[in-house]
């Protein structure tokens, strides 16, 4: 009895690789109980960051609707200079494709209606494709919810959120960046109120690495002001953080007209 039990344990192994084969199971290269244990870890970072970034693409502030643009739909043609149009377009492509390997901030600067929201969903766009973290905030609406947290006690919180996905999500875009500071009162730029300067300083003082002294996660900012408005409206320290000094980093929509009623 003994003797058919020791056949039968030399013989199973090799029964069930058969049957395995037939079942069209490659059983020559199965995985490792290493290789098992590393697949396993991996699809559990996978599923944390892809539960991180959620959180964060969650917490923008769009001030409507979420809104969304690819490199796909910039049609130059609707522009009058076309061909500038297209450059710009190229140029922030380029940076789009540079942001995956590298780490710099990126100011989008013109007239309004020109396009610059558009290319800056789509800079956000293409690097999510890559596994990247984004997020979108309207800085006038984060005013707005910045004075509301006074009177609406579920506002604060609401805040704390939002504040801590502006300081860790991968790449952040700052929308009309400006228009929080208000019209010009008699040509004159007004401060933005302390509260929202002293959010904005935390945020960007946290995407900055000092070690280093560079930029440690990128932010793309739009505007319609010049940056000697910008710089009335906010403490310098704030400004040196989030923009560029680069040129190569700078995208100006000079000769764009406003294009947002052209189909």
């Amino acid at each position: 009895m003994s003797e058919f039990k020791d056949l039968f344990s030399a013989l199973r192994p090799g029964m069930i690789k058969r049957m395995a084969k037939d079942k069209g199971v490659d059983v020559d290269h199965l995985p490792t109980k290493e290789e098992l244990e590393k697949q396993t870890i991996e699809k559990a970072h996978q599923s944390i960051k892809a539960t991180h970034s959620k959180f964060y693409f969650n917490q923008s502030v769009w001030g409507g609707k979420p809104l969304h643009f690819t490199f796909e739909q910039w049609k130059p043609a609707i522009q009058k200079d076309e061909k500038t149009a297209r450059e710009i377009g190229k140029q922030a492509f380029v940076l789009a494709k540079k942001l995956q390997n590298d780490v710099f901030n990126i100011l989008l600067i013109g007239s309004k209606g020109t396009g610059k929201t558009s290319l800056g969903l789509a800079i956000l766009n293409e690097l999510s494709k890559t596994g990247k973290s984004i997020m979108f905030v309207s800085t006038a609406e984060l005013s707005d919810l910045i004075s509301k947290q006074y009177d609406y006690a579920d506002v604060k919180p609401q805040l704390e959120k939002i504040e801590r996905a502006m300081r860790e999500v991968d790449v952040l875009l700052l929308d009309d960046f400006g228009t929080e500071g208000g019209m010009k009162v008699d040509n004159v730029v007004r401060p933005v109120r302390k509260d929202m300067q002293d959010f904005m300083y935390r945020v960007a003082n946290v995407r900055i690495d000092f070690d280093k002294n560079k930029v440690e996660k990128p932010t793309i900012i739009t505007t319609n002001n010049l940056q000697e408005d910008i710089d009335r409206m906010y403490n310098q320290k704030a400004v040196s953080r989030l923009y560029p000094k680069s040129r190569e980093h700078r995208i100006t929509f000079n000769k764009m007209g406003d294009v947002r009623n052209v189909d």
